[in-house]
């Protein structure tokens, strides 16, 4: 990012901050996702349920 600054290459830092910002929205979203397998544990019902909701899940 900062070599973009340097170079003044505006486009490159849209980019980069859209790539930043995705990459924490995904982070957070299988942080949750492994909290839920994990409060799950052996809960076989549980573990259903969030298979069909990974199965679900959108891009």
């Amino acid at each position: 990012f900062a070599q973009s600054v340097k170079e003044k290459d505006y486009a490159a830092q849209v980019l980069l901050q859209w790539f930043v910002e995705e990459q924490v929205e995904e982070e957070a979203a299988v942080g949750l996702l492994v909290e839920k397998f994990r409060l799950a544990g052996d809960n076989s019902a549980a573990l259903l349920m969030l298979d069909s909701e990974v199965g679900t899940r959108k891009n």
